[in-house]
């Protein structure tokens, strides 16, 4: 089953009908954002009916990384999914309770394992609660394990020393999706052990001007935000504080028309708490 379109977004409408189709899965991506405690108190007691959890702090992760958010191993990947139900054949839509905030993070890892069939819900659970559309409460799911075989796109994915090659690289624009000032290190960053700073060469694109009433803006609008940040012909390697929310720039540039785009996965996390890796400070 397809959407037979480009847009890595689907509306409520859409989804309201064909939420009992039998190859959809729903996702619930929902973590806390930056300098929040925890995820919103929604999370604990409402899901959209059938929502499975796609928990990124304690399952869809490396814990052993140095980084918070790093992506788990493909095999870890696989074998956590499965246990979700998804299948090689499965129409992947995922949401949040912020609107659009952590789900982009879980679009993209799908994407990066190899599995195209996914999906955004655009605005998430506000988005679906304003329609005045039923919520349910949370429920582990116990059906049939998914046959889903990840198969990792390398081109997705961006490492730290790819990253510093690309500094110096007119084929690759370097956009961090960080408020300007913490870019500009006009402003802390939370993590008391990283620098303040960004990536030299790298452009300034915050995540919250792709954001309207907690949904992606229309295509036209993302086209004025990406432009003068990125040229139709280059690689965009999307960076933020720790992988989350690049993964918004990444969406963002999908749903803009590009496709040539990795998520820097360590993102200012590693970068900035490496002394030996170079950073500017300022607006760019």
């Amino acid at each position: 089953m397809g959407l037979g379109m480009e847009s890595p977004l689907v509306d409520t409408q859409w989804l309201k009908e064909h939420l009992a189709d039998e190859n959809l899965v729903l996702l619930d991506a929902t973590i806390a954002k930056v300098g929040q405690p925890k995820p919103p108190d929604s999370y604990l007691d409402m899901r959209l009916p059938g929502a499975r959890d796609f928990d990124m702090k304690q399952v869809f992760v490396d814990k052993s990384a140095p980084s918070p958010n790093t992506v788990p191993t493909p095999q870890r990947f696989e074998n956590q999914v499965r246990l979700l139900g998804v299948s090689r054949e499965s129409l992947v839509v995922i949401y949040d309770h912020h609107g659009v905030y952590s789900s982009p993070r879980a679009w993209w890892m799908f994407r990066a394992m190899g599995h195209e069939s996914v999906f955004v819900l655009n605005g998430g659970l506000p988005a679906w609660t304003a329609a005045g559309l039923e919520t349910v409460a949370p429920e582990a799911y116990s059906g049939p394990p998914g046959d889903l075989e990840a198969k990792p796109v390398e081109s997705w994915l961006c490492l730290s020393d790819q990253v510093l090659e690309a500094t110096g690289d007119s084929a690759t624009s370097i956009v961090d999706a960080r408020p300007l000032g913490r870019f500009a290190a006009t402003d802390p960053e939370p993590r008391p052990e990283v620098r303040g700073g960004h990536i030299p060469g790298s452009k300034s694109l915050p995540a919250s001007q792709l954001i309207s009433d907690g949904k992606l803006l229309p295509r036209e609008a993302l086209t004025k935000q990406f432009s003068g940040k990125l040229d139709c012909d280059q690689r965009l390697v999307c960076s933020c504080g720790s992988g989350v929310t690049a993964c918004i720039l990444a969406l963002a540039a999908y749903e803009h028309g590009h496709r040539n785009i990795s998520v820097y996965d360590g993102s200012w996390a590693e970068w900035g708490a490496d002394q030996k890796l170079p950073l500017e400070t300022g607006e760019a």
